[in-house]
């Protein structure tokens, strides 16, 4: 591989610059450049309802499993519980991407997305499925 014709560095620890890339800028199938204030306050803004609705996934995923043990027909809500496993894993993905761009800000978008979804979730969530639900967390 010639090196010759890198011209980007590639950042090692966080920084505060408003000129990045997100996702696949080599082969330009889904990338955004941010080079701008306002792409910067719009891409910071999306990331953060973006992460936001990743988290909330967890409460529809949590829904479903509770329908499904109190469902005779689970095989449609299964299939839908599938759905909806895979788009939390892709959204998940595409957050851990977007976290790899090392700006302080996309990363402190994204924690607080996470955090303002699980708020929502913990508060909003009806009492009977959060009972019996253990928190995926490492100790």
């Amino acid at each position: 591989m010639d090196m010759k014709t890198c011209h980007r560095r590639m950042y090692m620890s966080f920084f505060s610059a408003k000129d990045f890339v997100f996702y696949l800028d080599k082969y330009r199938i889904f990338s955004f450049h941010v080079d701008s204030d306002s792409k910067y306050a719009m891409a910071i803004i999306l990331l953060l309802l973006f992460a936001c609705g990743v988290e909330l996934l967890q409460g529809v995923i949590r829904f479903l499993n509770y329908k499904i043990s109190n469902s005779n027909s689970q095989v449609p809500l299964r299939i839908l519980l599938c759905i909806t496993y895979f788009l939390f894993v892709a959204g998940s993905y595409l957050l851990m991407l977007a976290i790899m761009t090392f700006s302080t800000g996309v990363f402190l978008s994204i924690c607080s997305g996470l955090a303002l979804g699980y708020f929502i979730l913990e508060t909003f969530m009806p009492r009977f499925l959060r009972d019996g639900f253990e928190a995926r967390t490492c100790h």
